[in-house]
């Protein structure tokens, strides 16, 4: 034939549970890295939409996490985060101290961080995942 075409792998939609987390705008990874943790809701830009879509301060450090080290480790490293900055996560609008329940929480924000935000977020293209060639 005249053409010779190749392509490197192209995922299924399984296979979108795998490599590493990429934030596609420039604009999106300084906002994320300036407004993690930073008290309020952190609003990303996704080309897909057209629009706006907003993650809370805590998503947005775990996206700062997962997209810079990975999600290996993330709970301990979003608990360091939290006690360096002098914050813990909340239980009916109240601090939680001890720190056994506040390490459950932490566990269950970056589950929910990862089942369903991340997913939410490579669906309006504020991120993608990066595969192997």
């Amino acid at each position: 034939g005249l053409l010779d075409v190749s392509a490197g792998h192209v995922p299924a939609l399984e296979d979108t549970e795998g490599g590493p987390v990429v934030i596609l705008s420039g604009f999106n990874r300084a906002v994320v890295e300036a407004d993690a943790l930073g008290g309020r809701a952190v609003a990303l830009a996704s080309e897909v939409t057209g629009t706006g879509y907003v993650i809370g301060d805590l998503d947005a450090a775990l996206l700062h996490e997962t997209t810079t080290v990975g999600t290996a480790g993330l709970a301990d490293r979003l608990a360091s985060r939290l006690a360096a900055g002098g914050r813990a996560l909340q239980r009916d609008g109240k601090r939680v101290d001890d720190p056994a329940e506040q390490r459950k929480l932490v566990d269950a924000a970056c589950e929910a961080f990862l089942n369903t935000t991340l997913p939410r977020l490579v669906n309006v293209g504020v991120v993608t995942r990066s595969f192997p060639a």
